[in-house]
């Protein structure tokens, strides 16, 4: 649970910053930068979900999934045409993370004992700093190239910026986690390219 949702929050984080270049790499345009940057961060709320469920099935628990997910459904019917009339389509990246949300809530308070321990307010503390520094440090980056290296294509720069800021940003997040000892040992070996990854860094 905690190496899936560090990853989930490290892919999120890393595609809110970099989402202008990507957008700008993958449709050639700039537009909706922060909608779709917004709508990224379902990846938390779902990879959180997904676990959770996994764990509920493990011990023959599938009320709680059930509800929560009737629920998130209604949640994202009644604010979804509200937002979208208020905010415009960003509106419906944040009724999508809304419905998420509550199911989220909804599975943890419904099977709050089942549910216990997967995670540590210690470790999420940790992971936060983490994150900051990361997309800093990756949103620095990318301003500084994009202001000192000009390239009449954009698409091309857009690249340039997402093969420099992925792997900074990896490096960062890597770093940090292991620097912090945000998770165990045996967490880490939990995902094979992650403890390749930490052999290299030794």
């Amino acid at each position: 649970m905690r190496v899936n949702l560090a990853l989930s929050l490290a892919m999120s984080a890393g595609l809110f910053v970099l989402m202008p270049q990507i957008n700008q790499l993958l449709f050639s345009t700039a537009g909706l930068n922060l909608t779709i940057a917004v709508y990224c961060f379902s990846i938390v709320l779902t990879t959180v979900i997904l676990t959770d469920n996994m764990v509920l099935q493990a011990r023959g628990q599938y009320g709680p999934t059930m509800a929560a997910i009737l629920c998130g459904f209604g949640v994202k019917i009644i604010v979804n045409k509200w937002l979208v009339a208020s905010l415009g389509i960003i509106g419906a990246s944040v009724a999508t993370l809304m419905s998420l949300a509550v199911m989220v809530l909804l599975m943890r308070t419904a099977a709050s004992r089942s549910l216990a321990g997967l995670t540590d307010g210690r470790q999420l503390i940790k992971l936060v700093v983490v994150l900051v520094v990361m997309m800093t440090g990756v949103g620095l980056a990318a301003t500084i190239i994009g202001d000192w290296l000009i390239v009449e294509n954009g698409r091309l720069q857009a690249l340039l910026i997402v093969m420099i800021g992925v792997p900074l940003g990896a490096g960062i997040f890597l770093y940090g986690c292991k620097r912090l000892r945000v998770f165990t040992l045996r967490e880490w070996f939990a995902v094979p390219l992650i403890s390749k990854l930490l052999r290299v860094m030794k």
